[in-house]
């Protein structure tokens, strides 16, 4: 098949498309609004506002709120959003993150230390919800307590908090426990949109804490 025919077909499949003669066609669309529970929507395109199209998406949630440009397709006269349109470093790279230290470090301060990591980056977006989870295996006793949290640096700037991590307070004999504590970050936390570094910081109170197995585990979303 010569270039020039090739170049007619593809013509005619866009204005056939266009004009909404074929059963395939893909749409840019405008979210005017949106429920994070239900799903349900309202979405302009070309124009004209349409309610509570169907969302195709691979896992248990998809991140789209008010003012977003999603992809629309259509099949005959059934409307369907494939996903959010985002530009690189504006939350089209946002992703699940881990971070692992196998070693053993201790922690024998009132301050918060960094022990080394570990580290974890990755960017929040507009939602401005992470799911945070911190792991270790913390060893102490003689009535000492030790913690494991983390401070944030990038777009937002915070220090690490007791709130947000583990903690161990054996009250007697020297014992090792591993724990894990789930923390949910939201804009009323002061999360902010943009690249994010997560950092592990470490808490020692009467006495030493060793901390093995840490992990730092980040879900923006």
């Amino acid at each position: 098949m010569k270039t020039g025919d090739i170049a007619a077909l593809l013509v005619q499949g866009m204005q056939s498309q266009v004009s909404g003669t074929t059963d395939i066609g893909y749409h840019i669309g405008t979210v005017l609004s949106w429920d994070d529970i239900t799903a349900a929507n309202t979405i302009r395109i070309n124009g004209n506002e349409f309610n509570n199209l169907r969302v195709i998406t691979a896992g248990p949630a998809i991140n789209i709120e008010e003012g977003d440009t999603v992809v629309v397709m259509r099949f005959q006269t059934q409307y369907f959003i494939l996903g959010k349109v985002a530009a690189p470093g504006a939350g089209a790279a946002m992703r699940a993150v881990a971070g692992f230290e196998p070693g053993a470090v201790t922690a024998s301060s009132t301050d918060w230390a960094d022990l080394g990591g570990p580290y974890v980056s990755t960017y929040i977006g507009p939602s401005r919800k992470a799911l945070i989870l911190v792991s270790c295996t913390t060893n102490c006793g003689d009535n000492a307590a030790g913690c494991m949290s983390f401070a944030i640096s990038g777009a937002t700037n915070q220090g690490p908090n007791g709130l947000r991590g583990t903690w161990l307070n054996p009250a007697g004999d020297r014992v090792a426990v591993s724990t894990t504590q789930a923390v949910l970050l939201s804009q009323a936390d002061g999360l902010n949109q943009g690249q994010t570094t997560f950092s592990a910081r470490y808490y020692a109170d009467n006495g030493s804490a060793i901390f093995d197995t840490r992990s730092i585990t980040v879900f923006p979303f």
